[in-house]
């Protein structure tokens, strides 16, 4: 329970100072720029534990496929829609992997739905932080058996929770954009 708090705490406070660097601003909607591929590092689930996160569809609404490293390789899959910088994903995937004393690997599977904002980074915002809380979906028993005991096995139950995802990703921009004023920039008028 403790634990589950902590990680509670951890992504609302990610949420708060990633909404206070946003308070100088006389927006909190950024001008998107047009893009069909997002490609972003970073950690949590829909970024398979450790590693990337790619969106192929529309100014990052589409497929969403995670692939990671935990112990061993983790992968997600799923659908993202994104308005503006507000994004909302549901996906399946690994969202835990265990070794066991025999040296064999467990991976576990969850559904999970994410909700988060997208802070441009710079001018042109091709890059962004990707600041999230999601809720995993699980009931799963973990049996582990002590080394000093054969005989005496505990079991562990991981419920539903709350998570967090943070990353840095970056819009590759599609052939379709267009030139800003000052040519440095590639929104959609």
């Amino acid at each position: 329970m403790q634990n589950l708090l902590m990680r509670i705490n951890f992504s609302f406070l990610l949420c708060i100072i990633a909404f206070s660097s946003y308070s100088n601003r006389s927006s909190l909607f950024d001008v998107i720029p047009n893009s069909v591929l997002d490609f972003g590092v970073g950690v949590g689930m829909n970024y398979g534990i450790f590693g990337t996160k790619t969106i192929i569809g529309y100014k990052g609404s589409g497929l969403l496929i995670g692939v990671g490293y935990a112990g061993m390789l983790t992968y997600e899959i799923g659908g993202q829609l994104s308005y503006k910088n507000l994004y909302l994903n549901l996906e399946y995937g690994v969202f835990g992997t265990k070794k066991y004393s025999s040296g064999s690997k467990k991976r576990y599977y969850s559904a999970a739905v994410f909700g988060g904002w997208k802070f441009g980074l710079g001018e042109s915002k091709k890059i962004f932080l990707d600041v999230g809380v999601g809720y995993v979906f699980n009931d799963v028993n973990i049996s582990v058996t002590p080394t000093w005991s054969s005989s005496s096995v505990t079991t562990y139950s991981l419920r539903s929770q709350t998570t967090g995802v943070l990353g840095l990703t970056y819009r590759i921009p599609s052939s379709g954009a267009s030139r800003g004023k000052s040519g440095d920039s590639w929104y959609v008028d």
